[in-house]
């Protein structure tokens, strides 16, 4: 299968993939922010773009569409019980109390399904969220993928400039990490921080481990360690104001957040699925990683930055690639395309090295 981008709603596409043939997927969908996300005008570099306003709006209003999609699933044969049942209870609690809550996960749900459904049984998900709507994502997931599937729920713990409030800063994401089966032979692969300060005075770097006739004494190795095995809490920055990364879409994460989790839990020629690819970070870690990428994004913008990121830093060695786009859209892409223009002072093309061969799984 050749690298794929789509310019479309993501659920229709999710359903046009073949069972099974998915080996990760990150999806970073919106937030139930109740927000509207524009193009970032902040730095001098971005404000030619500041005209092409919001990228997308994250407010949702309960109505026949949410109603058809929730029916939809209840009715359905295929639908697991577990799921039939939260959606009924989630209809009785937030209808009279949050209906644009109930819309997100009307939204929500059927593509949760379907990521399930594309997946390989040796396949990860890692999905994306904040305290918005978190709860509710996590009990979608376990009653689609099941409780005993869930592996971490991981905090991207981060810093940015404080605002004035009468609670705790809100500076942290959450990642929850399902299987696709419990027990499955899936890959994953350990990463290790560094060693603490304490750690080096106390044991000299050198490996620890349990004495096997006294549990609660530990034997000094000649081995020196490798570090921590990498903990579910990471301290990673988002991207300044200034960053090479930056491209001026609103809700970019860095390469160094999707560099983790790629390496994680795929191998090299392995498919990695974003279905809310944005301006497709998921992708260019995946391409510089050597793995096979399917991106999905409805927003123009999003898909013009992505084709644009992917041509700057590949342009040597990108495989082909699939670009799928509605003829009636295509001269919008190629307009907003020309408006963003080069990457200025962006990172650098990654140079032609020798890559692997597609496998198939």
């Amino acid at each position: 299968m050749n690298n794929a981008l789509y310019l479309s709603d993501n659920l229709p596409v999710l359903r046009q993939l073949a069972e099974g043939s998915v080996d990760l997927v990150y999806l970073d969908p919106p937030f139930a922010s109740q927000a509207h996300y524009a193009v970032s005008s902040r730095s001098l570099r971005h404000r030619a773009m500041a005209s092409l306003g919001t990228v997308f709006h994250d407010r949702w209003r309960y109505g026949p569409e949410a109603e058809s999609q929730l029916r939809e699933l209840r009715d359905s044969s295929t639908t697991p019980a577990p799921l039939r049942h939260l959606l009924a209870a989630l209809s009785t609690l937030l209808g009279p109390m949050d209906s644009s809550m109930l819309a997100y996960v009307a939204m929500m749900a059927p593509r949760l399904v379907e990521v399930r459904r594309v997946l390989k049984p040796s396949g990860s998900v890692y999905l994306h969220c904040d305290s918005s709507a978190g709860a509710y994502l996590k009990l979608l997931c376990d009653a689609i993928f099941g409780s005993d599937c869930f592996l971490n729920e991981i905090i991207w713990s981060y810093r940015r400039w404080p605002t004035k409030t009468r609670y705790f800063q809100r500076m942290h994401d959450v990642i929850y990490f399902y299987a696709r089966q419990p027990g499955a032979a899936r890959p994953f692969h350990v990463a290790y921080e560094p060693i603490s300060d304490s750690y080096r005075q106390r044991f000299g770097g050198s490996t620890q481990l349990l004495d096997p006739e006294r549990p609660t004494h530990k034997l000094k190795s000649e081995e020196p360690s490798v570090g921590m095995p990498q903990r579910d809490v990471w301290e990673l920055s988002i991207l300044a104001g200034s960053s090479r990364e930056r491209v001026g879409y609103p809700t970019q994460k860095p390469e160094l957040l999707l560099d983790r989790i790629i390496r994680a839990s795929s191998r090299e020629g392995d498919l990695v699925l974003d279905p809310f690819c944005g301006s497709g970070t998921a992708l260019i870690c995946a391409e510089k990683l050597h793995r096979r990428w399917i991106g999905i994004d409805i927003a123009p913008l999003g898909v013009a930055h992505t084709r644009r990121r992917l041509h700057h830093r590949f342009a040597l060695l990108l495989q082909p690639m699939e670009f799928h786009v509605d003829s009636d859209h295509l001269p919008h892409i190629e307009e907003l395309s020309a408006k963003l223009g080069p990457l200025p002072n962006a990172t650098s093309p990654i140079k032609p090295s020798r890559r692997p061969r597609s496998t198939s799984r």
